[in-house]
C-alpha cells in the first residue's frame, strides 16, 4: 500500500474529509510526504470545521498546528501545518485560510495541501506609513492619524502585534469571473475606516480601495456572483467593476437604524440574510450599558432578516427551516440540517468574535431561533474556554 502511486494517492485524498485526511497522513512515511506536496483539493467539505486551539492561553497567533473541532462527532484533529507558526488567521473561505505576521506578511494558506499564496503586505496599505524599531517593542508600523484622535504631522505608532491582530478585521476569499477566465479574489475588511480593499492575484500588485463603499463595514460575503457589504447600520453595498483597474460599490439598501450591532451577512435558501448579533458588556456597571467598540460583551440573542431586493427593505426571518448558520469573524454559512443528521435545526452556531483579543469566558455556542435558548458548543467542559478562530470548508 505503501508503494501507490502519488497521482493516485491524490485522487485519494481528493475524496476525504478533514477527519479522514487526519488519519491518512498517519498510516506511514510515504503517504505523509504525499499529504504534505497534494494540491489543493477539487471537491468541497460542505460541513464547516470550527478552528480551535489546542491548549489555552495561546492568544491569537498559532503554533504549527491547527486543531479542527468536528461537530457531527464533538472530536477535535489535529493537523500539522509548520506555515502557520506565528500567523494570526483573519479569515476562512473557500478552503483558504488568510493569515497575518507581525512582519507584515499576509498569505493564503490551504491547511489540507498546505500550499501558500503570497499576498501583499501590510506596508501596501495606504494607511501604514512605514515601519520603526524600539527597544521596548522591537518592530512598530507608523499608522495615518486619520484612524485616531490625537494629531502628529508624521503618524503614530503601534507595535507589530497590535497591527497583526487588528488592522485587517475580516477577509474572504472566493472566485470570479474576470476578463474572461474564473479568477482568485481576496477582499478584507481593513483600517482605519473599515472599508473595502481587494486583491486579484492575475491583475494587481497591490491592495486596492473599493471606492464608494462608505465606512465601518462589519461583514462581507460572495453572493449570486457578486461581493456584498454590509455596515453596522444595516446599509448594504454591492461591488461593481471588479474586472477594471478600479472597482467600486453601489448601494442596495439603504437603512439608518442606528442599532449600531454587529451583523453578518449569509445566504440560505437563495436568499441574502443579515444576522444581527445582540450583545451586552461582559461586565456591565449600573450606569452604563452602552456597548463600546474595545469591550467584551457576552451574546444574548439574535435577529435574522432577509433582504427584499424589489422593495429594498429587510424582513424578519421567524424560522430557518431545515437550515443552520454558521457564524464568526470567518466567512458565515449556512448548510441543510437533512444533509447533516449531527446538527441542529432551526439554529444559529456562532464562534467568538471580538477582534483582536482572546477573552475567557469565550463569547460562542448555538442559539436556537425558535426558543430563544444557548446551549453549549461543547461537550466536553474543559473545552469550553479554547476559542474557536474562526469557521473553515475544504
Amino acid at each position: 500500500m505503501s508503494q501507490l502511486p502519488l497521482d493516485l494517492l491524490y485522487q485519494i485524498m481528493n475524496r476525504l474529509t478533514i477527519s479522514d485526511l487526519t488519519k491518512f497522513r498517519c498510516v506511514c512515511t510515504s503517504w505523509r510526504s504525499a499529504y504534505a506536496s497534494a494540491p489543493a483539493p477539487d471537491h468541497k467539505d460542505l460541513l464547516p470545521w470550527l478552528i480551535v486551539p489546542l491548549e489555552k492561553g495561546i492568544g491569537n497567533v498559532w503554533k504549527s498546528y491547527l486543531g479542527f473541532f468536528s461537530i457531527l462527532d464533538g472530536k477535535v484533529y489535529m493537523l500539522d501545518i509548520p506555515e502557520m507558526e506565528d500567523r494570526r488567521i483573519c479569515g476562512s473561505s473557500n478552503g483558504w485560510l488568510v493569515t497575518v505576521h507581525e512582519n507584515s506578511d499576509v498569505q493564503l494558506l490551504h491547511p489540507c495541501s498546505r500550499e501558500i499564496i503570497d499576498l501583499p503586505p501590510l506596508l501596501d496599505f495606504w494607511a501604514v506609513l512605514g515601519i520603526d524599531f524600539s527597544l521596548e517593542s522591537n518592530l512598530e508600523y507608523i499608522i495615518d492619524n486619520l484612524s485616531v484622535d490625537h494629531r502628529e504631522p508624521e503618524g503614530h505608532k503601534e507595535s507589530s502585534d497590535v497591527v497583526r491582530d487588528t488592522f485587517i478585521t475580516k477577509a474572504i476569499v472566493s472566485y470570479h469571473f474576470i476578463r474572461d477566465k474564473v479568477s482568485l479574489v481576496v477582499m478584507v475588511i481593513a483600517r482605519p475606516y473599515f472599508t473595502l480593499f481587494c486583491y486579484r492575484p492575475d491583475m494587481d500588485k497591490k491592495w486596492v480601495e473599493v471606492s464608494s463603499v462608505g465606512k465601518d463595514i462589519c461583514d462581507v460575503t460572495y453572493y449570486n456572483g457578486k461581493f456584498y457589504a454590509v455596515n453596522f447600520s444595516g446599509n448594504v453595498v454591492v461591488v461593481e467593476n471588479l474586472d477594471s483597474p478600479d472597482p467600486y460599490a453601489e448601494t442596495v439598501i439603504y437603512d439608518e437604524d442606528h442599532c449600531n450591532r454587529p451583523s453578518y451577512l449569509t445566504e440560505s435558501s437563495g436568499d441574502l440574510l443579515r444576522v444581527i448579533r445582540i450583545v451586552e458588556p461582559l461586565h456591565p456597571t449600573k450606569t452604563f450599558r452602552l456597548v463600546k467598540p474595545l469591550q467584551p460583551t457576552k451574546t444574548l440573542r439574535f435577529v435574522v432578516m432577509k433582504l427584499d431586493f424589489e422593495q429594498k427593505k429587510w424582513l424578519e426571518v421567524k424560522s430557518l427551516g431545515d437550515h443552520s448558520i454558521f457564524l464568526g469573524f470567518s466567512n458565515s454559512a449556512s448548510i441543510s440540517t437533512s444533509e447533516f443528521p449531527g446538527c441542529k435545526g432551526h439554529c444559529i452556531y456562532y464562534t467568538h468574535d471580538y477582534k483582536g483579543l482572546v477573552i475567557n469566558p469565550c463569547d460562542q455556542g448555538i442559539y436556537d431561533l425558535e426558543s430563544g435558548k444557548i446551549d453549549k458548543l461543547y461537550a466536553d467542559d474543559s473545552q469550553e474556554n479554547l476559542p474557536l478562530s474562526g469557521m473553515h470548508q475544504s
